[in-house]
């Protein structure tokens, strides 16, 4: 359970504070230990671990006015994976890295 609350400030310098949300997460199926090399160039390498059954997942790249530039399909076997990416069809920029299995999505920044 997590719980936060943001605080505004204005720029003669008076604040409040929003109200407070509580936030409950449920494990997920995987979680990503590294993305690298950050900025990346031709290959992408995605070091992950999956705690659930083996399955297929989905990597989108999405540019940051929200088109999606690419998106790719691998199976993530149960323990660790990494998953190598060609990205060199990517212009330079940042993107967001959405990767999901149906049941977890984890999202990422990605600089390119």
């Amino acid at each position: 359970m997590l719980y936060y609350r943001l605080k505004l400030v204005d720029i003669d310098g008076r604040y409040e504070y929003s109200k407070v949300l509580r936030l409950r997460f449920r494990a997920g199926s995987f979680y990503i230990n590294r993305i690298y090399p950050q900025p990346s160039q031709d290959m992408l390498h995605i070091d992950l671990t999956n705690v659930g059954v083996p399955a297929n997942c989905i990597v989108s790249f999405i540019a940051l006015s929200g088109a999606m530039i690419k998106q790719t399909t691998t199976v993530l076997n149960r323990g660790d994976n990494i998953i190598d990416i060609n990205i060199s069809s990517l212009p330079r920029g940042s993107y967001v890295m959405k990767v999901t299995n149906g049941e977890t999505e984890v999202v990422e920044k990605l600089v390119r």
